[in-house]
Protein backbone atom coordinates (compact mmCIF):
# COMPACT_ATOMS: atom_id res chain seq x y z
CA UNK A 1 0.00 0.00 0.00
CA UNK A 2 1.51 3.69 -0.70
CA UNK A 3 1.71 5.91 1.50
CA UNK A 4 1.20 9.89 1.54
CA UNK A 5 4.22 12.09 2.65
CA UNK A 6 2.22 12.49 6.22
CA UNK A 7 2.01 8.47 6.39
CA UNK A 8 -2.11 8.67 5.17
CA UNK A 9 -2.53 5.41 3.09
CA UNK A 10 -3.48 5.77 -0.42
CA UNK A 11 -6.41 4.19 -1.13
CA UNK A 12 -7.00 2.85 -4.91
CA UNK A 13 -10.70 1.33 -5.97
CA UNK A 14 -9.33 1.12 -10.06
CA UNK A 15 -10.27 -2.65 -11.18
CA UNK A 16 -6.91 -2.25 -13.09
CA UNK A 17 -3.47 -1.61 -10.91
CA UNK A 18 -1.02 1.09 -11.89
CA UNK A 19 1.02 0.48 -14.43
CA UNK A 20 3.06 3.59 -13.90
CA UNK A 21 3.48 6.12 -11.29
CA UNK A 22 2.30 9.56 -12.08
CA UNK A 23 5.25 11.95 -12.64
CA UNK A 24 5.70 15.30 -11.25
CA UNK A 25 4.11 17.36 -13.78
CA UNK A 26 6.27 20.72 -12.64
CA UNK A 27 9.41 19.08 -12.68
CA UNK A 28 10.50 21.18 -16.20
CA UNK A 29 9.28 24.16 -15.06
CA UNK A 30 10.59 24.31 -11.33
CA UNK A 31 14.16 23.20 -12.62
CA UNK A 32 14.28 25.11 -15.39
CA UNK A 33 13.46 28.68 -13.73
CA UNK A 34 16.17 26.70 -10.63
CA UNK A 35 18.75 27.32 -13.49
CA UNK A 36 18.01 30.57 -14.45
CA UNK A 37 17.96 31.84 -10.67
CA UNK A 38 20.57 29.20 -9.01
CA UNK A 39 23.44 26.74 -9.27
CA UNK A 40 23.75 23.51 -8.40
CA UNK A 41 24.26 19.66 -10.42
CA UNK A 42 22.58 17.45 -11.90
CA UNK A 43 23.01 14.47 -14.77
CA UNK A 44 24.48 16.72 -17.64
CA UNK A 45 27.00 18.11 -15.28
CA UNK A 46 27.55 21.34 -12.57
CA UNK A 47 25.74 24.61 -14.27
CA UNK A 48 26.18 28.27 -12.95
CA UNK A 49 23.98 31.34 -12.40
CA UNK A 50 21.84 31.33 -15.50
CA UNK A 51 21.56 34.57 -15.51
CA UNK A 52 25.01 35.57 -15.26
CA UNK A 53 25.12 33.36 -18.30
CA UNK A 54 22.93 35.93 -20.28
CA UNK A 55 24.69 38.97 -18.78
CA UNK A 56 27.95 37.47 -19.74
CA UNK A 57 26.55 37.01 -23.55
CA UNK A 58 25.33 40.98 -23.59
CA UNK A 59 28.38 42.28 -22.14
CA UNK A 60 30.64 44.26 -21.86
CA UNK A 61 29.03 47.68 -23.48
CA UNK A 62 30.84 50.41 -25.10
CA UNK A 63 30.27 53.61 -26.46
CA UNK A 64 31.04 54.50 -29.84
CA UNK A 65 33.77 55.91 -29.56
CA UNK A 66 35.48 53.59 -27.03
CA UNK A 67 36.14 56.11 -24.41
CA UNK A 68 33.81 53.95 -21.90
CA UNK A 69 33.76 50.27 -21.32
CA UNK A 70 31.02 48.73 -19.27
CA UNK A 71 32.00 44.87 -17.88
CA UNK A 72 29.60 42.68 -16.17
CA UNK A 73 31.66 40.86 -12.78
CA UNK A 74 29.00 38.79 -10.99
CA UNK A 75 24.87 39.04 -10.02
CA UNK A 76 22.93 37.59 -7.47
CA UNK A 77 19.24 37.55 -6.24
CA UNK A 78 18.28 38.47 -2.94
CA UNK A 79 16.04 37.18 -0.20
CA UNK A 80 12.88 37.93 -0.67
CA UNK A 81 11.29 40.29 1.25
CA UNK A 82 7.95 38.84 1.91
CA UNK A 83 6.91 35.07 1.28
CA UNK A 84 4.41 33.54 -0.72
CA UNK A 85 1.32 33.79 1.50
CA UNK A 86 2.06 37.65 2.64
CA UNK A 87 2.27 38.58 -0.84
CA UNK A 88 -1.19 37.08 -1.20
CA UNK A 89 -2.35 38.81 1.41
CA UNK A 90 -1.09 42.18 0.69
CA UNK A 91 -1.66 42.28 -3.17
CA UNK A 92 2.12 42.36 -3.77
CA UNK A 93 4.17 40.53 -6.19
CA UNK A 94 6.65 37.93 -4.99
CA UNK A 95 9.85 38.78 -5.88
CA UNK A 96 13.31 39.64 -5.36
CA UNK A 97 15.76 41.79 -5.22
CA UNK A 98 18.34 41.33 -8.93
CA UNK A 99 21.90 42.84 -8.30
CA UNK A 100 24.60 43.15 -10.45
CA UNK A 101 28.39 43.98 -10.22
CA UNK A 102 29.62 46.15 -12.47
CA UNK A 103 33.67 47.41 -13.47
CA UNK A 104 32.93 51.10 -15.20
CA UNK A 105 36.63 51.53 -17.54
CA UNK A 106 37.57 55.25 -18.36
CA UNK A 107 40.14 55.32 -21.25
CA UNK A 108 42.42 57.77 -21.63
CA UNK A 109 43.17 57.98 -25.70
CA UNK A 110 46.03 58.25 -27.36
CA UNK A 111 46.57 62.07 -29.28
CA UNK A 112 46.14 62.15 -32.84
CA UNK A 113 49.41 63.33 -34.54
CA UNK A 114 49.45 66.71 -36.04
CA UNK A 115 48.04 66.67 -39.48
CA UNK A 116 45.98 63.79 -39.13
CA UNK A 117 42.58 65.33 -38.06
CA UNK A 118 40.89 65.39 -41.58
CA UNK A 119 37.18 64.47 -40.92
CA UNK A 120 36.36 61.24 -42.68
CA UNK A 121 32.83 59.65 -43.04
CA UNK A 122 32.86 56.03 -40.99
CA UNK A 123 30.11 53.91 -42.34
CA UNK A 124 30.73 51.20 -39.64
CA UNK A 125 32.04 50.99 -36.47
CA UNK A 126 35.62 51.17 -36.13
CA UNK A 127 37.94 49.18 -34.05
CA UNK A 128 39.34 50.49 -30.47
CA UNK A 129 42.65 51.91 -30.87
CA UNK A 130 44.96 49.34 -29.31
CA UNK A 131 46.98 51.93 -27.68
CA UNK A 132 44.65 53.34 -25.07
CA UNK A 133 45.39 53.09 -21.64
CA UNK A 134 42.75 52.65 -18.51
CA UNK A 135 42.35 56.19 -16.99
CA UNK A 136 40.04 54.84 -14.16
CA UNK A 137 38.34 52.06 -13.29
CA UNK A 138 35.08 52.36 -11.04
CA UNK A 139 33.32 48.86 -9.82
CA UNK A 140 29.88 49.11 -7.67
CA UNK A 141 26.70 46.98 -7.19
CA UNK A 142 23.48 48.08 -9.30
CA UNK A 143 20.35 47.57 -8.67
CA UNK A 144 18.83 46.14 -11.35
CA UNK A 145 14.88 45.57 -10.53
CA UNK A 146 12.68 42.85 -8.88
CA UNK A 147 12.74 39.37 -10.19
CA UNK A 148 9.12 37.71 -10.20
CA UNK A 149 10.17 34.33 -8.61
CA UNK A 150 8.25 31.10 -9.23
CA UNK A 151 6.45 29.02 -6.48
CA UNK A 152 6.37 25.56 -5.50
CA UNK A 153 3.13 25.44 -7.75
CA UNK A 154 5.18 26.20 -10.35
CA UNK A 155 2.88 29.84 -10.47
CA UNK A 156 3.80 33.50 -10.21
CA UNK A 157 2.11 35.98 -7.37
CA UNK A 158 1.57 39.53 -9.42
CA UNK A 159 -0.17 41.84 -7.23
CA UNK A 160 -1.44 39.09 -4.95
CA UNK A 161 -3.21 36.95 -7.83
CA UNK A 162 -1.66 33.47 -8.89
CA UNK A 163 -0.46 33.61 -12.48
CA UNK A 164 0.97 30.60 -14.98
CA UNK A 165 3.04 31.28 -17.82
CA UNK A 166 1.48 29.64 -21.12
CA UNK A 167 3.76 28.37 -23.78
CA UNK A 168 4.03 30.32 -27.05
CA UNK A 169 5.12 29.76 -29.99
CA UNK A 170 7.90 31.90 -31.26
CA UNK A 171 9.14 32.84 -34.65
CA UNK A 172 12.42 31.33 -35.89
CA UNK A 173 15.23 34.15 -36.40
CA UNK A 174 15.41 34.87 -40.11
CA UNK A 175 14.31 36.94 -43.16
CA UNK A 176 11.00 36.37 -44.18
CA UNK A 177 9.36 38.45 -47.48
CA UNK A 178 5.70 38.48 -47.88
CA UNK A 179 3.62 39.35 -50.89
CA UNK A 180 -0.11 41.27 -50.95
CA UNK A 181 -2.51 42.46 -53.67
CA UNK A 182 -3.68 45.57 -53.38
CA UNK A 183 -7.85 45.52 -54.40
CA UNK A 184 -6.47 47.38 -57.55
CA UNK A 185 -4.61 44.55 -58.54
CA UNK A 186 -1.06 45.86 -57.37
CA UNK A 187 1.53 43.49 -55.84
CA UNK A 188 2.53 44.87 -52.54
CA UNK A 189 5.66 43.30 -50.99
CA UNK A 190 7.37 43.05 -47.22
CA UNK A 191 10.25 41.92 -45.83
CA UNK A 192 10.73 41.15 -42.19
CA UNK A 193 14.14 40.86 -40.08
CA UNK A 194 13.90 38.64 -37.13
CA UNK A 195 16.75 38.51 -35.04
CA UNK A 196 17.36 35.83 -32.17
CA UNK A 197 17.60 38.98 -29.72
CA UNK A 198 16.27 42.41 -30.13
CA UNK A 199 13.92 43.95 -32.09
CA UNK A 200 11.97 43.29 -35.28
CA UNK A 201 12.84 45.51 -38.33
CA UNK A 202 9.89 45.36 -41.19
CA UNK A 203 10.39 46.66 -44.93
CA UNK A 204 6.82 47.76 -46.50
CA UNK A 205 5.72 48.88 -50.00
CA UNK A 206 2.90 50.78 -50.41
CA UNK A 207 1.16 51.68 -53.72
CA UNK A 208 2.78 55.16 -54.38
CA UNK A 209 5.80 52.78 -54.81
CA UNK A 210 7.67 54.52 -51.27
CA UNK A 211 9.47 51.93 -49.06
CA UNK A 212 9.59 52.31 -45.54
CA UNK A 213 10.43 50.80 -42.56
CA UNK A 214 8.83 49.91 -38.69
CA UNK A 215 11.25 48.97 -35.88
CA UNK A 216 9.04 46.84 -33.23
CA UNK A 217 5.85 47.88 -35.15
CA UNK A 218 6.22 51.48 -34.29
CA UNK A 219 5.71 54.39 -36.41
CA UNK A 220 6.82 53.96 -39.96
CA UNK A 221 9.62 56.24 -41.74
CA UNK A 222 11.11 56.20 -44.92
CA UNK A 223 13.25 53.48 -45.31
CA UNK A 224 16.52 56.12 -46.43
CA UNK A 225 16.11 57.45 -43.41
CA UNK A 226 17.41 54.50 -41.50
CA UNK A 227 20.29 54.10 -44.23
CA UNK A 228 21.36 57.67 -43.42
CA UNK A 229 21.69 56.62 -40.09
CA UNK A 230 23.75 53.86 -40.94
CA UNK A 231 26.37 56.18 -42.87
CA UNK A 232 24.95 56.58 -46.20
CA UNK A 233 24.17 60.58 -45.64
CA UNK A 234 23.78 61.39 -49.72
CA UNK A 235 21.73 60.66 -51.61
CA UNK A 236 24.37 59.30 -54.53
CA UNK A 237 25.54 57.23 -51.51
CA UNK A 238 21.63 55.51 -51.57
CA UNK A 239 21.44 55.12 -55.24
CA UNK A 240 24.90 53.59 -55.36
CA UNK A 241 23.90 50.92 -53.17
CA UNK A 242 20.90 49.48 -55.57
CA UNK A 243 22.07 51.23 -58.79
CA UNK A 244 24.72 50.78 -61.90
CA UNK A 245 26.00 54.20 -63.76
CA UNK A 246 25.43 54.28 -67.25
CA UNK A 247 27.31 56.33 -69.65
CA UNK A 248 25.18 57.92 -72.65
CA UNK A 249 26.40 59.92 -75.53
CA UNK A 250 24.11 63.13 -75.44
CA UNK A 251 25.95 63.89 -79.10
CA UNK A 252 26.23 62.67 -82.25
CA UNK A 253 24.54 59.12 -84.57
CA UNK A 254 24.49 57.41 -81.41
CA UNK A 255 23.39 59.76 -78.75
CA UNK A 256 20.08 59.00 -76.71
CA UNK A 257 17.33 61.15 -77.32
CA UNK A 258 16.30 63.29 -74.57
CA UNK A 259 13.28 62.39 -73.94
CA UNK A 260 14.64 59.00 -72.95
CA UNK A 261 16.15 60.53 -70.15
CA UNK A 262 13.35 62.25 -68.09
CA UNK A 263 12.48 61.00 -65.03
CA UNK A 264 16.03 59.62 -64.59
CA UNK A 265 18.85 60.40 -62.21
CA UNK A 266 22.26 62.07 -62.85
CA UNK A 267 25.22 59.76 -61.36
CA UNK A 268 27.99 62.87 -61.38
CA UNK A 269 28.12 66.07 -60.18
CA UNK A 270 28.58 69.43 -62.74
CA UNK A 271 30.14 72.07 -60.74
CA UNK A 272 30.67 75.70 -61.61
CA UNK A 273 33.24 78.64 -60.44
CA UNK A 274 31.74 81.76 -62.59
CA UNK A 275 28.50 83.32 -63.26
CA UNK A 276 26.89 81.41 -66.58
CA UNK A 277 26.69 84.47 -69.03
CA UNK A 278 24.59 84.28 -72.42
CA UNK A 279 26.96 85.72 -75.10
CA UNK A 280 24.82 87.75 -77.16
CA UNK A 281 22.78 89.57 -74.32
CA UNK A 282 25.57 89.37 -71.50
CA UNK A 283 22.73 88.03 -69.32
CA UNK A 284 23.43 86.45 -66.65
CA UNK A 285 21.87 82.68 -67.00
CA UNK A 286 22.81 81.55 -63.58
CA UNK A 287 24.90 82.96 -60.59
CA UNK A 288 27.60 80.60 -57.91
CA UNK A 289 25.66 78.94 -55.16
CA UNK A 290 25.07 76.19 -53.50
CA UNK A 291 29.03 75.43 -53.23
CA UNK A 292 29.03 76.10 -57.18
CA UNK A 293 27.08 73.25 -57.70
CA UNK A 294 25.02 73.45 -61.09
CA UNK A 295 23.69 69.59 -61.40
CA UNK A 296 24.09 67.41 -58.00
CA UNK A 297 24.82 63.89 -57.82
CA UNK A 298 21.23 61.86 -57.35
CA UNK A 299 19.25 64.95 -58.77
CA UNK A 300 16.44 63.92 -61.46
CA UNK A 301 16.60 64.80 -65.01
CA UNK A 302 13.76 67.21 -66.28
CA UNK A 303 13.95 70.05 -68.56
CA UNK A 304 15.84 72.25 -66.43
CA UNK A 305 18.27 69.96 -66.09
CA UNK A 306 18.44 68.85 -69.86
CA UNK A 307 18.39 72.43 -70.65
CA UNK A 308 21.30 73.37 -68.41
CA UNK A 309 23.15 69.92 -69.80
CA UNK A 310 22.91 71.72 -73.22
CA UNK A 311 24.29 75.32 -72.17
CA UNK A 312 27.36 73.14 -70.77
CA UNK A 313 27.88 71.42 -74.25
CA UNK A 314 28.07 68.23 -72.15
CA UNK A 315 28.86 65.01 -74.59
CA UNK A 316 28.37 62.44 -72.15
CA UNK A 317 26.34 61.59 -68.99
CA UNK A 318 26.58 59.19 -66.75
CA UNK A 319 22.71 57.89 -65.26
CA UNK A 320 22.10 55.39 -62.31
CA UNK A 321 20.57 52.40 -64.65
CA UNK A 322 19.64 48.41 -63.26
CA UNK A 323 19.84 45.76 -65.27
CA UNK A 324 17.78 43.84 -63.09
CA UNK A 325 15.49 41.56 -65.13
CA UNK A 326 12.11 41.13 -62.87
CA UNK A 327 9.25 42.99 -62.62
CA UNK A 328 9.80 45.54 -60.70
CA UNK A 329 13.51 46.14 -61.85
CA UNK A 330 13.10 49.81 -63.07
CA UNK A 331 10.80 50.72 -59.96
CA UNK A 332 11.27 54.22 -59.00
CA UNK A 333 10.91 52.83 -55.31
CA UNK A 334 14.53 54.61 -54.14
CA UNK A 335 13.89 57.94 -55.78
CA UNK A 336 10.12 58.10 -54.21
CA UNK A 337 11.53 57.29 -51.16
CA UNK A 338 13.98 60.11 -51.36
CA UNK A 339 11.57 62.61 -52.13
CA UNK A 340 9.74 61.32 -49.24
CA UNK A 341 12.48 61.66 -46.98
CA UNK A 342 12.02 65.02 -44.75
CA UNK A 343 16.03 64.38 -43.96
Amino acid sequence: MELRKDNRPILSFAKLESVMPMPNLLEVQLSSFGKLIGSGMDDDGPWDFGLGRVFGEIFPISDVNHNFTLEFISAYLAEPKYSVEECTERDMTYSAPLKALLRLIIWEMPEEEEGSGKRTRRRRKAPPPEDRRPKDIIEKEVYLGDLPLLTDLGTFVINGAERVVVSQLHRSPGVVFEENIHPNGTKLYSGRIIPFRGSWVEFTLDINDICYVHIDKKKKFPVTALLRALGYSSDADIFQLFYDVTEFKLTGKSAIQTDELLGKVVAEEFTYSEDIVDPKTGEILEEPEDDNVLIRNGQEINEEVIEILERLKVKKLKVYTTDRQTPRGDSPMIKNTIKKDPT
